[in-house]
């Protein structure tokens, strides 16, 4: 009778042959730092942890060359300008040493543009309505249904994407 083998088993005999080359074994080793890296961070962002303790965490770690890159893409990764980025901008400051006002300036440019543009949308929604009859004190036209106001946000968002990404 033919002996049933375990899932485990039959790995273990699938893999008998192989190893890892060095650079996959380098690629397996920074993808585990970045794990734990990325778990330090969140519960950083999460008021679980302090900041001195995730510096010391991070850097207590055998840390790859490029662990300074690594976290600040995570770090900018999560970065909004209608959230509040206090948090993330302190990891960059303190963490990292990066001065935080740069972010902060491409922050207030793209609230400055969005809030002319929501002042010109609103105006021509509104001339729009009245030439249908509707007007009003109350009137209140909704950007969130107006499709160039979706494009505008969009083009505007990927916009400030890509001048945080080049800081």
């Amino acid at each position: 009778m033919a002996e049933i083998k375990s899932t485990l088993d039959l790995i273990m005999e699938k893999t008998k042959g192989l190893s890892m080359t060095p650079r996959e074994k380098e690629a397996l080793r920074q993808e585990e730092w970045l794990k734990k890296a990325r778990g330090l961070i969140q519960k950083f962002l999460d008021g679980w942890m302090d900041l001195d303790k995730v510096k010391e965490e991070i850097l207590l770690k055998e840390t790859p060359p490029e662990w300074e890159g690594l976290i600040k893409k995570e770090v900018l990764a999560g970065l909004a300008p209608e959230t509040d980025n206090g948090k993330r901008l302190e990891l960059l400051r303190d963490l990292l040493q990066i001065p935080a006002e740069p972010y902060l300036k491409v922050f207030e440019d793209f609230n400055r543009r969005m809030e002319q543009e929501k002042q010109r949308q609103e105006t021509l929604l509104r001339q729009g309505l009245a030439a249908q009859g509707i007007s009003g004190s109350a009137v209140q036209p909704n950007l969130e249904t107006a499709p160039s106001w979706k494009e505008h946000y969009d083009r505007e968002w990927q916009s400030c994407k890509k001048a945080l990404t080049a800081l």
